[in-house]
């Protein structure tokens, strides 16, 4: 097409040669067309604004068309250079309306002058603004231009700011790394560059473009080595480019790469990780839920019992925990969310380590991940739970692993709402020297983090205020103070809590740093180093064997837990089938003694409170503690022994020392057929698995200043010491107000004096045993379970308690006490019942007749009232303890029982002639009564008079005693003198009458009527032989002896 040179002027001339007309859009697309293939680069500045004057012309034309017209015209466009600006002609796809970058030769932003065209243009298929695709497809280019090779400045500055853009672009569409790789999957086959399409390139460190997925950014600076944490193909990202836009471009935390090198099998969502680490948690863990188990499990030393618990469940022999108070270092940690947990924490320590099927039973909400375990008790799942009200981010070691739950999945890295936490391999890796600050705080007990943990060790960081206004879980804090508070209220139920675990011997409790505030822990501690001393011990509370006899539980427990390998529904059904092939008589009982302790260092300044009073100790021996009301009040600040890593050796100064008969059973009958029945019909675990223990008394408490070894000498020592003097030092015990316990304390008193364990069905709190008889479907079978255990297992096993206890003890305050002596609430009632339906037969009964003797119910005879003492005599003879509220060790008054003898001058004068009285305290003798109505022989004057009668060479002994007199008026009891001479005849020919010079005159009659002057005549004149008569007025009249 040839132009013309010069304008036209003459309208004539324009309409004739049709230049007046619109032209049609073809042309004008074509005209465009050329215009910009003809001048894709322009370097001439005159031809650069001739063009700028024409383009304006040729937009305006195109503008002008009819839609339909202009749609064929942007056909014709498509992908032609038709943009201009300013220096050339480039395609409409590669320009947007804004933007800040130059990003020329490949992407362009429209000139202003060019602004009045934006309709025009965006149907050439200009944009708004840069899209992803466009940003991915210049880093193409650039990758292409340079091959492997590092970017030029110019090329690298364009580069970053396409990096920093695309991942604008990725973050504000909310896609992260995903939202990148799929920009670049959507510019399809244009992006034939070398390297593969669906990859974003981001420039390394050097410079050289690379795909994100071979990169990783450096969030840790404090490693030494540039390298350390990632494989040989890995680089890291530029340094020019921020952690949040490589993580947006998919480019891996070298941080995550460092765990994904010591995970296991686990994945955990990292983008370009490569899957090394798995997001491992409570796949119930919502924090909804959870606030709902807080709110039903109360806080308290429950909390930590859940952890002793699943200490003993894991066969550990110690358990520890540590109040750490100290603030840790925050720059090389598994994230940045972690720092707002490394302040004051409270650690759980045994000396167990987890089984995998341990470590995912505990992520289970609400599932019974135990109940598939024969001996376990606890149940992972709800019990541990409990600890967060402590803390939203538990965490703990044990073996290789380390695992952090992360219910709200914003502290962890890679932690996800439907797998909320982390489980790491520890062997793996150099986990120590890459996260230093991340695990400072786990460095206690022993635990190098490094290796395999011989044990186990929870972290719960303390729950501050700034996170916990921010959690979903509970909204209070909780600070070290609250924290020592709970320590103190374990100390309140120890050492008592380990009478009925499985395998737990010993807990110590420590505390680290300063307890005056966090605030003032925060200060103490500069860059992750601490200026504060190390753990120091509160206190320790321990169970030894007094008798040889090791652990009491072990005989159930390996009944329990016997018969071989297989799932655990396999084990469980080997134990049932064993349960049910063994003789009743066969299965495993144990009884024995044990001494409980409880120790602090010397010098602790610890008080011990009883009321409103309170006893300050030093290091003077304490003598140990009978008061119920009792509390330990803790100083830690005052102590200045130390522990814990160090295993330094420190005097300790025991306040408590108590010795235990405890009987364990496994019972058979009702019982066992309902937990065959329960196991087969159900699949519910039910095992008839009881104990019943007896505080037989206090010893002294010592000062101990040896070494563990020597410790233990002087234990055996003690014993041998106290066996030989048992007799005497138990006249000192108190009654014990008895708790139920399912293996640990529970909340629930018994009114029994003495605790009651059992394999019992609980709420799902831990705090109350199910029972009631409106009941029904699962609830109503958990009810007739409870009922059965304590009817049918508990009932004898506490008659074989006492069978030991007569042996053992002897009769005396310390055997009276052990008895019920007023009926409990139910379900405890039914023990009561079923313990004294269990006396016939059973020698349980002690007479001091003949010498003393063992006597069932058959062959003892009952005191009536007149046998007992008075109660002004009892009163001043004994002390009677009355039932007071169970502060949490058990040492009050139990059961309203009195321990003192009750026989009076009757009694011990029937005694004397081998009546075999039973000498029991009389609440006692009356729940006897009450349940065995038909079975005591009570003794009688006549019963009375045979004695006396049959025992004649006694009656002067009785006489040196002064006990006549009470004797002949009870044999006198039943005879109506007023009947006559034939109802004297029951008192004839007995030696009873005690005479005023020290004789004793046996009973005759000599006369019957007549006055009293004719019989003192008969009587002088028989020479003194006869003592009584019956006068006429029906007097019995004392005239002389013989």
């Amino acid at each position: 097409m040839n132009v013309v040179d010069g304008d036209c002027r003459s309208p004539v001339l324009l309409s004739g040669l049709g230049w007046n007309s619109q032209l049609p859009g073809a042309v004008l697309a074509t005209q465009l067309s050329a215009l910009g293939a003809a001048n894709r680069h322009v370097t001439d500045a005159a031809v650069a604004q001739k063009l700028a004057r024409i383009v304006p012309v040729l937009y305006g034309g195109l503008a002008a068309l009819p839609a339909a017209e202009l749609a064929a015209a942007a056909a014709v466009l498509e992908g032609q250079p038709t943009v201009w600006v300013g220096n050339g002609f480039v395609p409409a796809e590669r320009v947007a309306f804004k933007g800040g970058l130059d990003l020329s030769p490949h992407l362009y932003v429209l000139p202003l002058e060019l602004s009045p065209f934006r309709d025009l243009l965006a149907v050439l298929g200009a944009q708004e603004a840069f899209s992803a695709r466009q940003y991915t497809t210049l880093l193409q280019d650039l990758a292409r231009e340079a091959g492997d090779n590092p970017l030029p400045p110019q090329q690298l500055a364009q580069a970053l700011a396409v990096a920093q853009a695309l991942a604008d672009v990725i973050g504000a569409s909310g896609g992260g790394a995903t939202a990148g790789k799929q920009a670049v999957q959507d510019a399809g086959p244009a992006v034939t560059a070398s390297k593969r399409p669906d990859e974003v390139l981001v420039p390394d460190s050097e410079g050289v473009l690379r795909p994100a997925a071979e990169l990783a950014y450096d969030d840790a600076p404090w490693l030494d080595v540039p390298t350390a944490g990632l494989d040989a193909e890995m680089r890291l990202v530029h340094p020019r480019l921020s952690a949040p836009v490589a993580e947006a471009l998919g480019v891996a935390s070298r941080r995550r790469l460092m765990l994904a090198a010591s995970a296991n099998f686990l994945k955990v969502g990292l983008a370009g990780a490569g899957g090394g680490i798995e997001a491992f948690g409570q796949s119930e863990a919502l924090t909804t839920r959870l606030r709902h188990i807080i709110q039903d499990y109360p806080e308290g030393p429950g909390v930590l019992l859940e952890l002793v618990q699943n200490a003993d469940d894991a066969g550990a022999h110690k358990a520890a925990f540590l109040l750490d108070a100290r603030q840790y270092g925050t720059s090389s940690l598994l994230g940045p969310g972690m720092a707002a947990w490394q302040g004051p924490a409270l650690l759980a320590y045994n000396d167990a380590t987890f089984s995998p099927g341990d470590i995912a039973a505990i992520a289970r909400i609400g599932q019974d991940g135990k109940m598939a375990q024969p001996a376990a008790i606890g149940r992972f799942g709800l019990g541990f739970n409990a600890v967060y009200h402590l803390t939203d981010l538990p965490s703990f070691v044990s073996g290789q692993h380390l695992v952090l739950f992360d219910p709200h999945a914003k502290y962890l890295p890679g932690a996800s709402a439907a797998q909320p936490g982390l489980r790491i391999n520890l062997t793996r890796g150099q986990l120590m020297r890459q996260f230093p600050d991340a695990f400072a705080p786990y460095m206690h007990f022993g635990c190098t983090m490094e290796g395999t943990y011989p044990g186990t060790l929870f972290r719960f960081p303390l729950r501050s205020g700034a996170t916990a206004a921010t959690s979903d879980i509970k909204s209070s804090p909780t600070t070290a103070e609250q924290a020592l508070q709970l320590l103190q209220s374990l100390a309140e139920v120890l050492p008592q809590a380990l009478l009925f675990l499985k395998s737990l011997k010993q807990i110590e409790v420590y505390v680290a740093g300063d307890l005056g505030g966090d605030g003032a822990a925060a200060a103490a501690a500069i860059d992750g180093e601490q200026q504060d001393q190390g753990p120091r011990l509160l206190f320790r509370a321990t169970l030894a064997s007094l008798d040889g006899s090791g652990p009491l539980q072990q005989p159930i427990t390996h009944f329990v837990s016997s018969g071989g390998g297989g799932s655990g529904s396999q084990q469980l059904d080997a134990f049932y089938r064993r349960l049910a092939a063994t003789k009743e008589s066969d299965l495993p009982c144990s009884i024995g003694r044990v001494q409980l302790t409880l120790s602090v260092p010397q010098g602790t300044g610890f008080v011990l409170s009883q009321g409103p009073n309170s006893i300050e100790t030093s290091q003077q021996d304490t003598a140990g503690r009978q008061d119920g009301d009792a509390t330990l009040q803790i100083s830690a600040h005052r102590s200045s022994s130390r522990a814990g890593d160090q295993q330094q050796q420190w005097p300790l100064q025991e306040i408590v020392r108590e010795d235990w008969l405890v009987c364990n059973s496994l019972g058979g009958g009702a019982a066992r057929a309902l937990a065959l029945k329960a196991w087969k019909d159900e699949k519910v675990k039910m095992i008839p698995w009881v104990g019943v223990a007896a505080r037989l008394a206090p010893t002294p408490a010592r000062s101990n200043s040896n070494t563990a070894a020597a410790d233990t000498q002087g234990s055996t020592q003690h014993r041998l010491e106290h066996q030989s003097s048992i007799a005497t030092s138990l006249s000192c015990s108190t009654p014990t107000a008895g708790r139920a316990f399912c293996f640990l304390p529970l909340p629930a008193s018994t009114s029994l004096p003495v605790h009651i364990n059992g394999y019992f069905e609980l709420s799902s709190n831990r705090r109350d045993v199910w029972h009631g008889s409106d009941m029904a479907g699962a609830g109503r079978l958990r009810a007739q379970w409870n009922e059965a255990l304590l009817q049918l297992v508990v009932a004898p096993a506490y008659v074989d308690l006492l069978t030991a206890a007569a042996k053992m003890l002897g009769h005396g305050a310390a055997y009276n006490r052990l008895w019920p002596s007023c009926d409990a609430p139910e379900p405890w009632q039914s023990v009561v019942r079923q313990l004294y339906g269990h006396l016939p037969g059973k020698p349980l009964l002690w007479s001091a007749a003949s010498g003393g003797c063992w006597l069932n119910v058959s062959q003892c005879v009952f005191p009536d009232e007149a046998c007992l003492e008075q109660p002004q005599e009892a009163a001043a003879s004994a002390d009677a303890p009355t039932v007071q509220e169970d502060s949490g060790r058990g040492e009050v008054g139990g059961a309203g029982t009195t321990a003192a003898a009750v026989l009076g001058p009757l009694g011990d004068a029937l005694l004397l002639l081998d009546v075999p009285l039973v000498d029991l305290p009389v609440d006692v003798l009356k729940m006897m009564q009450k349940y065995l109505p038909e079975l005591p022989k009570y003794c009688t004057p006549a019963a009375a008079r045979t004695a006396a009668a049959g025992h004649p060479q006694r009656i002067d002994m009785l006489q040196r005693e002064q006990q006549l007199p009470p004797l002949l008026s009870y044999c006198m009891a039943d005879v109506d003198v007023a009947a006559g001479a034939a109802a004297c005849q029951q008192l004839l020919g007995l030696r009873l009458l005690p005479l005023q010079d020290g004789s004793v005159a046996t009973l005759q009659r000599l006369l019957t009527g007549g006055s009293r002057q004719q019989q003192q005549q008969q009587q002088q004149q028989q020479q003194q032989q006869l003592v009584f008569v019956v006068t006429e007025d029906l007097e019995l009249v004392l005239v002389g002896s013989q």
